[in-house]
């Protein structure tokens, strides 16, 4: 089962689980079926979806264990406890993380998929900040306010459709705390963020539109294979236009 379909499936098992587990939404009781067979055909649903829900939750988190054995040993507390506080959530293509103005007080590990950071200013013009992708750098939050606690200038998008485990950063300070280890995680990849997006705005600010072109193909290929040439265009100051001769150009080269 493809990665689009387990996620369609876990969130209809989501969705049906809220309703079925919690008898009482908005405030009105929901009456089960009186009738035997039928009771024990929705609970057996429900144990079906039940069991579809904890697959798939037990999937994302071993994605998530391999992405932190990449650095540190993850002990099975650390597990234990990192399953119990972090949330997954899927999100649509455009489908907006954070709305500039919002405080940002989370952080999220990318289990698929791929984001902007994006500016709009009050001519309703479009500034791209940066990109998170699965497949190059896979934790994202809004720093200025995740650090600050100030609401973002910022907003965070999906490009495609997405999925993350997401953690407060309440519970993140006090894992790392707890967690010595994944405190050592944990700052790195904030550092590592932090480079990443002073390397990439210092080499498009550095470089002609062409050499900045050549880098992304040659060093970081995986950015113009998931990011809409639109959105390369606006992070490289350039129209798609423009964008689109440069690459034949240099492909043809």
């Amino acid at each position: 089962m493809g990665n689009m379909s387990k996620s369609r499936c876990y969130n209809e098992s989501c969705a049906v689980l809220s309703i079925c587990l919690n008898p009482c939404i908005g405030g009105e009781a929901i009456l089960l079926p009186t009738n035997k067979i039928v009771r024990m055909e929705l609970y057996f649903a429900i144990n079906c979806l039940r069991a579809i829900f904890e697959t798939y939750k037990s999937e994302m988190f071993n994605k998530l264990r391999q992405q932190l054995e990449c650095e540190i040993t993850v002990s099975a507390e650390l597990m234990l406890q990192l399953e119990a506080r972090g949330v997954i959530l899927r999100f649509h293509k455009n489908e907006y993380v954070l709305q500039a103005g919002e405080v940002c007080d989370f952080s999220c590990f990318i289990q698929y998929g791929c984001f902007i950071h994006l500016h709009i200013n009050a001519d309703g013009k479009e500034s791209i900040i940066g990109f998170a992708v699965d497949e190059a750098y896979s934790f994202f939050s809004s720093p200025e306010s995740y650090f600050t606690r100030q609401p973002s200038v910022c907003g965070i998008r999906a490009l495609e459709d997405s999925m993350v485990i997401r953690y407060s950063r309440t519970d993140l300070d006090e894992l790392c705390i707890t967690f010595p280890e994944f405190s050592t995680f944990y700052y790195k990849i904030i550092a590592d963020g932090f480079l990443t997006l002073y390397k990439f705005n210092t080499l498009r600010l550095t470089l002609t539109s062409t050499e900045f072109l050549k880098y992304l193909l040659t060093k970081q290929p995986i950015y113009l294979q998931r990011i809409p040439d639109k959105y390369i265009a606006l992070f490289m100051g350039i129209s798609k236009e423009w964008l689109c001769k440069l690459k034949t150009k240099i492909l043809r080269s």
